[in-house]
């Protein structure tokens, strides 16, 4: 029962990346079509449905927020693989991926608002000399919190999605070598084993969000627009 269970959250991730891929341009097509301004608390207020991702598709970007969805079942899924006899080093990943699940969690939802401030500004530039600027900005930029939570799920993942594989690949295999130190019988090494991979999960997702926003800063250079300093002023 158990391997079926694990089958099928595999399946339903498959499925969710096909959807993400198809459902990209449609998204992106709605969003310049409907100019209506939308309320960022209510799209906050809306994410906490679970699934379906109701807060993204009232901001108008419902890829945006099925990628957190995706994330989470990817954490259900690494969460799954944990459960069984009892063994050391499934118990730190598995409770890794537990608290990565709830963290996921959460940037979905402020995530949510952060798209409908974000489709606001794109409606304030409709009929701007610069609007094509800030629609191409927004359909190639990438998102520091969907980064941070990829890293959480899997080693390399967040660094993968910014572009850097290479860095991402050195985290992966330092973990996986606290891990393998893990020894319960050598009380040292079972501490500086667990802390050690903690600590790496979380410099890693902070590094990969880090790169996003690098990336992003680059971007609106070479664009020519300041998106950023928009979004502050709004």
């Amino acid at each position: 029962m158990y391997k079926y269970l694990k089958s099928f959250v595999l399946l339903v991730l498959a499925v969710y990346f096909c959807s993400v891929v198809v459902g990209q341009g449609w998204a992106m097509e709605e969003i310049i079509n409907d100019n209506q301004n939308v309320n960022p608390l209510g799209a906050l207020g809306l994410a906490f449905v679970p699934v379906i991702s109701l807060g993204h598709l009232y901001a108008g970007d419902w890829p945006r927020g099925m990628q957190f969805e995706g994330i989470e079942i990817g954490d259900a899924a690494v969460l799954l693989s944990c459960i069984g006899p009892f063994n050391y080093v499934k118990s730190t990943v598995g409770g890794v991926a537990a608290l990565s699940l709830l963290m996921c969690r959460v940037s979905q939802i402020g995530d949510a608002r952060f798209t409908a401030n974000d489709r606001n500004l794109l409606n304030s530039k409709t009929g701007n000399v610069e609007e094509a600027k800030y629609y191409e900005y927004y359909s190639r930029m990438k998102n520091n919190r969907v980064a941070y939570n990829l890293s959480m799920m899997l080693p390399t993942l967040g660094h993968i999605y910014v572009g850097d594989f290479m860095k991402g690949l050195n985290f992966g295999l330092a973990e996986v070598a606290c891990l393998a130190a893990i020894t319960p019988s050598q009380p040292a090494l079972y501490i500086g084993g667990t802390l050690g991979y903690i600590f790496l999960k979380f410099w890693e997702a902070s590094d990969a969000s880090q790169a996003v926003n690098e990336y992003n800063r680059d971007l609106q250079k070479e664009i020519g627009i300041n998106w950023d300093g928009e979004k502050k002023q709004k």
